[in-house]
């Protein structure tokens, strides 16, 4: 074989015609617009009725009114601080393997 006909072959390939080409086209945007919609119902785009944060948080200023200078979740908690001194009776139980 020379390398011309290796280079520029005599025989031309078909692509199987126009119906070939557009179902490969139609598969194509069968599956971009499968990709698409997967998408969409995992973001919640689909489903309008669904809990989210905005409605739990609403919810809870319904039930036990506002509480101004306090965050929405937690209008009635409690926050506390302190510290923590070891005696070493720990010491054994942390000294294990490690990944």
């Amino acid at each position: 074989m020379t390398l011309d006909k290796a280079l520029y072959p005599t025989k031309v390939h078909s692509t199987g015609g126009w119906k070939n080409i557009v179902t490969r086209l139609a598969l194509i945007g069968f599956a971009l617009a499968a990709v698409t919609g997967a998408f969409a119902y995992f973001g919640g785009w689909f489903s309008t009725d669904e809990l989210t944060p905005g409605r739990f948080a609403d919810r809870f200023e319904e039930v036990n009114g506002l509480h101004p200078g306090f965050r929405r979740n937690h209008a009635k908690g409690l926050g506390v601080s302190g510290s923590f001194e070891s005696n070493g009776s720990g010491v054994p139980a942390l000294q294990g393997r490690r990944l």
